[in-house]
C-alpha cells in the first residue's frame, strides 16, 4: 500500500509539472502575440504593399463637396507618398467605428488597388484602426495638396 501512494504521488507531481509548463507556453505565446499586434509600424508594414510603386492615387472628400479626384502625375505621388511613409502607427485592438471623414485615398499600383486609408484620427487603413504614433497629415495640409494638384477641388 506504501508503494501505490508513493507511485501516485510521483504521478501527481509529473502532471504537475506537464501541466505548469503547458501554461507558461501558453502565457509566453499569449505575451508574444499581444506585442507583435501592437508594435508601431510604417504604413508600409501596416498594410504589406510597397508604398514606393503607387501609380495612382484617388482622393474623395467625405463631405460631398467634390467628386473623386484622381491624380497620375508620378511627381506629385512622389510628394505625398513621402509624407504618407513619414507615419508611425500601431494598431488598435478595439475601436468604436468613427463617424465622418474629410479625405480618403485609393491608392493603386497600375489597376491593382494597394490600399484604402481614411484620414481620421485614429487612422483607417483597409478597414483597420491605426493609433497614429508620428506623422500626422492635418486635414488642412491634405486639402491644400489635393487643391495644388487639382485647382477645382472645393475648400471647406
Amino acid at each position: 500500500m506504501g508503494k501505490r501512494s508513493y507511485q501516485g504521488s510521483f504521478l501527481n507531481k509529473k502532471w504537475f509539472v506537464v501541466l505548469v509548463a503547458i501554461l507558461i507556453a501558453l502565457l509566453l505565446f499569449f505575451i508574444a502575440t499581444g506585442k507583435a499586434e501592437n508594435k508601431q509600424m510604417s504604413i508600409e508594414e501596416a498594410t504589406g504593399e510597397d508604398i514606393g510603386t503607387i501609380t495612382k492615387i484617388i482622393f474623395r472628400d467625405g463631405r460631398g463637396m467634390n467628386q473623386p479626384f484622381t491624380l497620375e502625375e508620378a511627381g506629385k505621388i512622389d510628394v505625398f507618398v513621402k509624407k504618407l511613409s513619414s507615419y508611425v502607427v500601431k494598431k488598435e485592438q478595439e475601436h468604436e467605428p468613427s463617424v465622418g471623414w474629410l479625405q480618403a485615398a485609393d491608392f493603386y499600383e497600375g489597376k491593382k488597388k494597394l490600399m484604402t486609408i481614411t484620414f481620421t484620427d485614429p487612422l483607417t487603413i483597409n478597414e483597420s484602426y491605426y493609433e497614429i504614433i508620428k506623422g500626422q497629415l492635418q486635414p488642412d495640409e491634405i486639402e491644400q495638396f489635393i487643391q495644388a494638384a487639382n485647382p477645382n477641388w472645393k475648400k471647406k
